[in-house]
């Protein structure tokens, strides 16, 4: 996404306060929240960020005002804390606006009933499957929830639900030529944070069913950080059982993941309900979802397939696995195609950010 320069003309001046947890773009897993401040800097006149952590990040528009609370000690906590609450309270008394409180929910807690007093429309941001207890206990704060689907909110909030499909920026995401590129047909991708979530472990079992019936070796690589070393130990120790070959490429930056990912063919996702960024930047590069996810199905557009060939169930992983290896690579490229466009058009940022106001201003 193109970074604007200056403050965005020509509509009502309006401006947002945005919760998050992380601004860094050499995060592995948050780097994309610089892509939803610089597209609301395109939205907004006045954008100011409120950030656990910040690293570093490239240089905003200036509209954009990005300022650190929280820290490691419970010192620099409560210092952080208090340093938020004049500065929201700062941003409170200068007008109207909207509140966005993007993947994090315990900020409501402090700030919900400061901008419910100012009559501010806030909005939660939310793609987990599970409630925290601040989720659970500020919806009498909250006008508007935002999620990929209905399906992955973890509460029955009613009227106040909105989906969106997930929220990417494929501009800086490439369009690969697929049949020009010599893709990893022998290794089902893992992609994002190594943790017990992923459910990695299934995978593993059902490679342990696809190696008795058919002949192909099949790798299980897994790309990006490690939040659980107990879970990647039992990971290992369960491939080595079932005779899997198991690769651990660990972390890669985002600018060097975007270009590795045009060479991935196939990608699992085990997580139950909640829809994985990480699946979706590697459909949207022209990987095949192995997955029992509905809702990740039927965002990438996967689901089409099952329709077409399974009388619209989706098999068991096993099932798909062998399904997809018995194809020609001119149909594996025509099933990448779809999944290519579809992720691109039910994710994208720029659309959600457009319900995001609609609904807050």
């Amino acid at each position: 996404m193109r970074v604007n320069p200056v403050a965005p003309e020509g509509h009502k001046k309006y401006k947002i306060v945005f919760f998050t947890i992380a601004i860094d773009s050499r995060d592995p897993v948050l780097a994309q929240n610089v892509d939803w401040v610089i597209g609301l800097a395109q939205s907004f006149t006045e954008v100011n960020v409120f950030a656990l952590h910040v690293g570093d990040y490239p240089s905003f528009p200036v509209n954009v005002k990005i300022f650190h609370f929280g820290g490691k000690s419970i010192e620099e906590k409560i210092r952080g804390m208090l340093n938020a609450i004049r500065l929201v309270s700062w941003s409170i008394g200068k007008g109207k606006g909207a509140v966005l409180y993007h993947m994090t929910t315990w900020p409501i807690i402090f700030f919900g009933p400061l901008f419910k007093l100012r009559s501010w429309k806030q909005g939660v941001w939310y793609s987990h499957n599970y409630a925290d207890w601040p989720l659970r206990i500020t919806s009498c704060f909250i006008d508007k929830y935002f999620s990929p689907t209905i399906e992955t909110f973890p509460l029955e909030v009613n009227s106040k639900l909105i989906a969106t499909g997930h929220s990417l920026d494929f501009s800086s995401i490439s369009n690969p030529n697929l049949i020009q590129i010599d893709r990893k047909l022998d290794s089902i991708f893992c992609i994002g944070r190594i943790a017990p979530v992923k459910r990695i472990e299934i995978l593993l079992q059902e490679l342990a069913v696809v190696r008795d019936t058919n002949r192909n070796e099949i790798t299980v690589t897994l790309l990006g950080p490690t939040q659980d070393q107990r879970y990647l130990e039992f990971l290992q120790r369960q491939a080595t059982s079932l005779g899997i070959v198991l690769a651990i490429m660990g972390p890669m930056g985002r600018t060097t993941l975007l270009q590795f990912l045009k060479q991935v063919k196939f990608i699992f996702n085990g997580t139950p309900r909640s829809v994985d960024k990480s699946a979706l930047e590697a459909c949207a590069s022209g990987a095949i979802l192995i997955s029992n996810n509905e809702a990740l199905q039927h965002l990438t557009g996967m689901d089409w397939f099952w329709q077409r060939s399974n009388s619209g169930k989706i098999p068991e992983i096993h099932e798909q696995i062998n399904n997809l290896l018995k194809l020609s690579n001119d149909e594996l490229d025509e099933i990448a195609s779809h999944i290519q466009i579809t992720t691109r058009v039910e994710n994208d940022l720029v659309n959600t950010l457009r319900v995001i106001k609609t609904q807050l201003t």
